[in-house]
């Protein structure tokens, strides 16, 4: 895509064309952050002139606002008194219009600059010299190439009567990049750039330095020799890696886009990063006329791989900021790649009028082999030809297409292959995975379950060393036994629960039955703490559940009621229903619950309210976690309320109500 190429070129000279005649040469040689380190610290009013002149030459290709402002300042402080400082701030303020796109008010500035100079004495003709580089930019982003070349040209003259490296530098980059875009003679473009090479080299300016690696890459491309276009524009990266300059950077990386575009021949991805990024740090530095040339480059791209839609969107951005800029070259080549997107979408007058114009603007601009171009798009007979000449192409490489076609489906086969293998593997980890939690979880589940009436067989053990009435020995030693199996049952019953799915070791209980069990276990120790604990409910509450789940979350719910309950207050556990469900509720008076640890908990942050026991006890934090999951499995659900701190709380199970007409359940219950 050459004539991309060649814009691309025409934004190389934007890098400043300004030379700055300060007292200090060696200045020229500093980064901008040690030029402006050196400014902070200057008093001398030239002196700090000169600075702003040089950071305003070297900011205008990345910072165009910065450089705006050094060079307004150094304008200022100059008061218009038609000296070497204010001149050059008018060349730089030039540039710098050049760089928004303001070309107008660039042209007058230029002139402005010229016009002071000739009432200085004596005249300073280095920035004469400068001037006219400056008109040369001009006219060539207009597409007035005999005006420019007549600009540069009087440049050249200047400098061989009087001679300054920066200034033959610029001159001669402009001079290259006209024969390389107007003239296609790109061994002259590439003598004239190698000539601004050895002068830039004197100088020592590094960002002018990457300028001309890039450019000269661009040349060496162009000529098809891209190992020395890449060896060039790695240099260039790397000066402007050096400074910090964000333009060179910029277009090198959409030059090897280019290069990667056109060895491909294809959509290539890799070209379409880079341009990608050129753009973003275009846009970053509010350069209008690459962002246009990135737009161009990447429609292009898209119409070679026949995305035409999404090549016209980026081309029709290109253009309207092109014609925004009056860019015309790049107006041009938008128009022609516009042309043949609409007209292989079959759009004949959208196609008919983009080339229509791009022929008028390739008649404007001289450029006689693009005009040929588009002749070839408004002529029918040669688009039947070019259409019967595809025809005959297709024929004779059908067989080289039908291997590529079985290529294709080898590779696809294969690609499915590797992700069907894949997707065993991730299914057979998260198979073992899901194993190890439940594994897990059993085992935090059986220590939880136990806990509770093995603490009741230490507490009664530890009463019988004391001497006691034998009737009441007695009573004890019954409790330690009937504790002491409900933990067997309990450890077979979880078990059992491993070895097969606990959904079908559900059984049907009446849960009045099974909560007043429970209670009977806990009186001890609620008296303990001269805690009184009262229970209500009435009927029959059928439920079909895991008994040992059940019996597990209750247990929790009323050992957590105990262990967090002050001495001398109550707790009430009560068992009601509706049509639907069971509801068991066991409420406390004790320390209670704030609204995070209520909204905790209704989350399911189980393990991380933060209470303490009110007596010492014992607590894991896993018992309400465990008692969710539990519930969960039976097809049940925990909630919990509280009306602050010290105020108690309530937590309640809800179950579903298990209906059977066919069976009845012969249980008789006593109101408590």
């Amino acid at each position: 895509m050459r004539k991309v190429v060649l814009l691309v070129v025409l934004f190389v000279l934007g890098i400043p064309l300004s030379a700055i005649q300060s007292k200090n040469k060696m200045w020229e040689a500093l980064t901008r952050q040690e030029l402006e380190s050196r400014l902070s610290q200057v008093t001398d009013a030239q002196d700090r002139i000169d600075l702003m002149n040089l950071l305003a030459y070297k900011l205008s290709s990345y910072d165009h606002k910065k450089a705006e402002e050094y060079a307004t300042q150094a304008r200022d402080i100059s008061d218009k008194k038609y000296n070497l400082g204010y001149i050059e701030a008018l060349n730089n303020l030039g540039l710098v219009s050049i760089m928004h796109g303001n070309m107008d008010f660039a042209k007058e500035t230029y002139d402005n600059a010229k016009e002071a100079n000739s009432k200085t004495s004596p005249e300073h003709w280095i920035a004469y010299a400068e001037s006219y580089n400056g008109l040369g930019r001009y006219y060539q982003m207009k597409g007035m190439y005999n005006n420019a070349i007549i600009q540069f040209l009087e440049s050249e003259k200047i400098l061989k009567e009087a001679p300054d490296n920066r200034a033959f530098g610029n001159c001669y980059f402009g001079m290259g990049v006209l024969y390389f875009y107007d003239k296609k003679t790109y061994q002259e473009s590439l003598n004239y750039f190698t000539k601004s090479m050895e002068y830039r080299k004197k100088n020592a300016d590094i960002d002018d330095l990457g300028i001309s690696y890039y450019a000269l890459g661009e040349v060496y491309q162009s000529m098809g020799e891209f190992e020395k276009a890449q060896n060039n524009f790695t240099w260039g990266f790397n000066a402007g890696n050096q400074v910090r300059n964000d333009y060179i950077i910029a277009n090198v990386l959409q030059s090897r886009g280019d290069i990667y575009q056109k060895q491909s021949k294809t959509f290539s991805l890799v070209a379409m990063e880079y341009f990608k990024k050129s753009k973003k740090l275009f846009e970053d530095i509010n350069d209008k006329f690459q962002i246009a040339t990135i737009n161009l480059s990447i429609g292009t791209i898209y119409k070679n791989a026949g995305k035409f839609r999404e090549a016209i969107s980026y081309l029709d951005k290109s253009l309207k900021l092109s014609e925004e800029l009056e860019n015309s070259n790049t107006m041009m080549n938008s128009e022609h790649e516009l042309a043949t997107a609409y007209r292989a979408l079959r759009d004949k007058k959208m196609a008919d009028s983009y080339a229509s114009r791009a022929k008028k603007r390739s008649e404007q601009l001289g450029e006689r082999s693009m005009l040929r171009i588009h002749l070839t798009f408004i002529q029918k007979e040669n688009a039947i030809a070019d259409a019967n000449r595809a025809n005959s192409e297709a024929a004779t490489s059908k067989a080289i297409a039908e291997k590529a076609n079985l290529q294709k489906h080898f590779f696809i086969i294969s690609f499915f292959v590797i992700i069907f293998f894949l997707l065993i593997v991730l299914k057979l980890y998260f198979r073992i995975q899901t194993l190890y939690s439940q594994q897990k979880a059993h085992i935090n589940q059986i220590t939880h379950d136990i806990n509770n009436p093995l603490a009741v067989v230490l507490g009664y053990a530890s009463i019988l060393n004391n001497p006691i009435p034998e009737d009441k020995r007695k009573q004890i030693i019954e409790k330690i036994l009937y504790s002491s199996q409900r933990i067997k049952k309990m450890v077979e019953s979880i078990l059992r629960d491993l070895k097969k799915d606990r959904r079908k070791n559900k059984v049907e209980l009446n849960v009045f039955d099974l909560t007043k069990r429970l209670i009977d276990d806990f009186l001890d120790m609620a008296s303990f703490k001269h805690i009184k604990l009262t229970f209500s409910g009435e009927g029959i509450y059928i439920v079909k559940v895991n008994e040992n789940d059940l019996s597990s979350v209750i247990d929790n719910l009323i050992s957590n009621a105990i262990k967090y309950t002050q001495q001398n207050k109550s707790i009430h556990i009560s068992i009601n229903k509706d049509d639907t469900f069971v509801y068991i509720r066991v409420t406390d008076e004790g320390i209670g619950l704030d609204e995070a640890q209520v909204e905790k908990i209704l989350k399911g942050d189980l393990s991380s309210v933060g209470n303490k026991p009110t007596y010492g006890e014992a607590s894991h934090g896993d018992g309400l976690k465990i008692a969710k999951k539990l519930l969960a499995y039976n097809k049940g659900t925990l909630n919990v309320s509280s009306d602050g701190k010290d105020k108690g709380s309530t937590f309640s199970i809800r179950l579903p109500l298990f209906k059977n007409k066919a069976k009845k359940h012969p249980l008789i219950l006593k109101k408590h």
